[in-house]
């Protein structure tokens, strides 16, 4: 396992190219019947009908059909011997997405399906043209066919009555994207900046002020539970009201299980919370997330997992992914601990490295990926917006409850709101295939786009305040001329009540020689 991991991140150029025609394929006997039968998605074929018709659909599903691409899809027909209709139409629809076209059937979308004498090759085939990665699937239905009147030009009438029309088979397709080598590049970015970060976070780490907060973990506990109780209970709770796609909610559900980010220290430093704190919670969730991740995917995750077709998670590098996002973490530390002196530089170099990444992300990580703005529906926006926006007020809220000091307050807020992004992202590029990679990681990254929003806006009125507001109680207050006694020995009594050490008794301030 720990070689097929470490395969996959050192040769990641190789994991945009792997589609589902690597996979073998076995072949499963399905006795025939004159009943429909229910598809079986691991099968080259697809066998399906109604009471007087057999379908037998080849591909049993179109798996990586690469967008503007096209590919054909054979329909093999067979009738029963005691069919009560020899000839049907056969229509076949594409299911409405939530976002734009995936698939659209080229050519005709109608054909008759005639009882043909026996020996004769029975069969149509239509084409599918691929628009924009995602999952979708078509409907084919018949419909009865009688003898068309005189007046009728084909021949043929077809009885349009809902009571006739039925759902013959439903088949599957998946669009993906064609990757480019800036695609490789980009990921191959994202895994080495994660990294990086994970290093620089571990060397900001000092073991003595963990041991201190950990004396009294009262704090690191409010904040795991709100990060790793109530947030993904609450992802799993805003994918099902705003009725993502299951791709989208499963990004969405990961991104609420992820543990805090690094910037959660940034904006917790400028405004004046528990610095120490705020470190202590990032570590300890990063390394929760070694088992907190895959215990909510085996529980609320399957949720959407088995609503995604054929699509299975592996669990195995997910956990192998989690320990090399742990390991650098752990590398920092005995870097902080054995060579104090690198820590320090690597801390210097710290915020140019996440300089280059904004910019990196805003350039050619947006030009990359702009296939994901396409997908910003508002469903998607107002998920990605209420979940930090829930999670800052619910963990200032539950700190409040629990008694916490103001600064540990902020902290706490801030840690739950703002979340890894990153991990989320590697984690589905990794471990998933396309197109379920490139969906998934559509939530997260509208997530983290409205995550700063409030942070910004109170970063500036905290500074606005103090700059302003907190500088007029730093002056003294301006006295009457009345209020100031000449006294002999040059000196000056505020108050009028001079004591002989040379202090005013109200206010506690020393006295000055005129000038």
């Amino acid at each position: 396992m720990w070689k097929q991991v470490i395969k996959e991140l050192l040769l990641i150029a190789m994991i945009g190219f792997i589609t589902c025609d690597n996979l073998t394929i076995h072949t499963v006997d399905i006795p025939l019947s004159s009943s429909p039968i229910s598809p079986t998605v691991d099968e080259p074929n697809t066998l399906l009908g109604n009471d007087d018709v057999i379908l037998v659909l080849s591909p049993g599903k179109m798996e990586g059909l690469v967008e503007n691409h096209q590919r054909d899809v054979l329909v093999n027909y067979t009738f029963v011997t005691n069919a009560k209709h020899s000839i049907y139409n056969m229509q076949i629809d594409v299911a409405k997405p939530q976002g734009p076209d995936i698939v659209m059937v080229m050519g005709n979308t109608s054909f008759l399906l005639e009882n043909m004498p026996f020996g004769s090759n029975m069969s149509v085939s239509f084409t599918l043209r691929g628009l924009f990665l995602g999952r979708t699937r078509l409907s084919l239905n018949l419909q009865p066919v009688g003898l068309a009147t005189s007046s009728s030009t084909d021949g043929y009438s077809i009885d349009n009555a809902p009571q006739q029309r039925q759902l013959a088979a439903t088949y599957h397709v998946s669009v993906i994207r064609q990757i480019r080598a800036l695609d490789t590049i980009f990921t191959i970015v994202i895994i080495l900046l994660v990294c990086i970060a994970q290093i620089a976070m571990g060397c900001k780490v000092d073991l003595d002020d963990f041991k201190v907060i950990m004396k009294r973990p009262i704090a690191p506990i409010i904040g795991f539970c709100s990060q790793y109780g109530f947030m993904p209970v609450l992802a799993f709770g805003i994918a099902k009201l705003m009725k993502l796609d299951s791709n989208l909610a499963l990004g969405f559900f990961v991104m609420g299980c992820a543990p805090g980010g690094g910037g959660s220290n940034l904006y917790t430093y400028l405004l004046d919370g528990d610095i120490g704190l705020s470190i202590a919670m990032t570590l300890i969730s990063t390394v929760a997330a070694l088992g907190m991740i895959p215990l909510w995917l085996f529980t609320l995750g399957r949720q959407f997992i088995n609503n995604i077709d054929g699509l299975r998670i592996p669990f195995e590098n997910i956990i192998g992914t989690l320990f090399l996002i742990v390991i650098p973490v752990t590398i920092g530390i005995l870097i902080k601990r054995k060579k104090p002196v690198w820590a320090k530089k690597i801390e210097k170099i710290t915020r140019p490295i996440f300089v280059i990444l904004i910019i990196f992300i805003f350039t050619i990580g947006i030009y990359a990926n702009l296939y994901i703005f396409k997908l910003f529906s508002w469903r998607i926006m107002i998920a990605g917006a209420l979940l930090p926006y829930c999670g800052f007020i619910l963990g200032g809220l539950l700190a409040f409850i629990c008694r916490q000091p103001f600064d540990k307050i902020k902290t706490i807020c801030i840690e739950t709101g703002i979340q890894n992004t990153g991990i989320p992202i590697l984690l589905m590029k990794v471990s998933l295939m396309q197109p379920d990679s490139d969906l998934s990681i559509v939530a997260p990254i509208a997530s983290s786009c409205f995550t700063p929003i409030p942070l910004w806006i109170a970063v500036a009125c905290y500074e606005i305040k103090k700059r302003c507001f907190d500088k007029k109680k730093d002056f003294e207050p301006v006295l009457n001329d009345e209020e100031i006694n000449v006294l002999h020995n040059d000196e000056t009594d505020i108050s009028g009540k001079l004591e002989m050490n040379g202090e005013v008794t109200e206010n506690n301030r020393e006295l000055k020689p005129l000038s």
